[in-house]
């Protein structure tokens, strides 16, 4: 065996993303491609950091900037291009790499998220000689900035500690404040209405993006309802098509002068009339659809809400 463990002598697939901005399992699905640590393939270093991959593969990398960071990627033992002959091979095709929200992206959705902790600590100091200071001390919360107040009085590598001082025989309140905002992008054909629903109920989308989103989604279901009247007439042709071969083989066997053979001959003339209507039905939805993709790519390619 040479798959299922991470030790030495065996084949790995492997993606390391990078966790200082984005921790645990957001480090990968906020991930943007500066955060891509190594990706290997069978054991092989493909892309990553340009010091990373030079320590793997001393030789045969390119040295690409990405997001203003420094990456490199090994692509000549896998195509036989250099990145820079690859990129001009492509011609004026979609980028191999996009900073944040691609630019120019018809039918791209961005939804921005804001995260708010907020914790509130009250204390009661009961000396009526002597004011006292105290020291909260909390987590750190990996991806969140402090908002209030806006620095901590003492940082540990796990934890932020903050002074408030307290008169003698009196009370004290600390409010501590942190935010986050992550984003989402991704096509508006995939949204669907349970997705619409909940983003609405939410707040999180305006009426106008909201409006958008639901007229897409409303085309793209014609869009499938069309595609199941096709599917749905490829198999009415296919029984017909079976049923005729079972009627030929019957009539192979029996007199033509006979009245059975008479009514296999009406049965045969009725199914390819069928087949016909069937056939033509198909033909004019295939056109339907195709008239109605390109209007939703249309409607898609002409959206800018906000």
């Amino acid at each position: 065996d040479v798959i299922g463990s991470l030790v030495v002598g065996r084949v790995a697939d492997i993606a390391i993303f990078d966790g200082r901005t984005n921790a645990g399992y957001r480090a990968i699905i906020d991930g943007e491609p500066k955060d891509v640590v190594l990706v290997m393939r069978s054991g092989k270093p493909l892309y990553g950091e340009a010091a990373t991959i030079g320590a793997l593969v001393p030789t045969g990398c390119d040295a690409i900037d990405v997001c203003g960071n420094a990456k490199s990627v090994c692509l000549m033992s896998e195509v036989g291009k250099t990145y820079d002959q690859l990129k001009t091979s492509s011609g004026n095709l979609y980028p191999a790499i996009q900073c944040g929200v691609p630019m120019n992206d018809k039918g791209v959705c961005e939804l921005t998220f804001q995260y708010e902790l907020t914790s509130t600590f009250e204390f009661t100091n009961k000396d009526k000689n002597k004011s006292r200071t105290i020291i909260v001390e909390t987590p750190k919360y990996p991806g969140y900035e402090l908002i209030e107040p806006k620095a901590a009085s003492e940082v540990t590598p796990n934890s932020e500690r903050f002074e408030i001082g307290i008169d003698a025989d009196s009370k004290g309140t600390k409010k501590i404040v942190r935010r986050m905002v992550a984003s989402r992008s991704f096509s508006i054909t995939q949204m669907d209405s349970e997705m619409l629903v909940q983003y609405s109920r939410q707040g999180k989308v305006s009426k106008a993006v909201l409006d958008a989103l639901s007229e897409v989604q409303r085309r793209s279901n014609e869009i499938v309802a069309l595609e199941r009247v096709i599917q749905e007439n490829q198999q009415r042709v296919s029984e017909i098509e079976q049923d005729q071969a079972r009627i030929r083989a019957n009539m192979n066997s029996i007199d033509r002068a006979s009245q059975l053979y008479s009514k296999y001959m009406a049965q045969l003339t009725t199914q390819e009339d069928q087949l016909v209507k069937v056939r033509t039905n198909t033909a004019t939805t295939r056109e339907t659809i195709n008239k109605a993709r390109e209007a939703l790519d249309e409607f898609v390619n002409g959206l800018s809400v906000d």
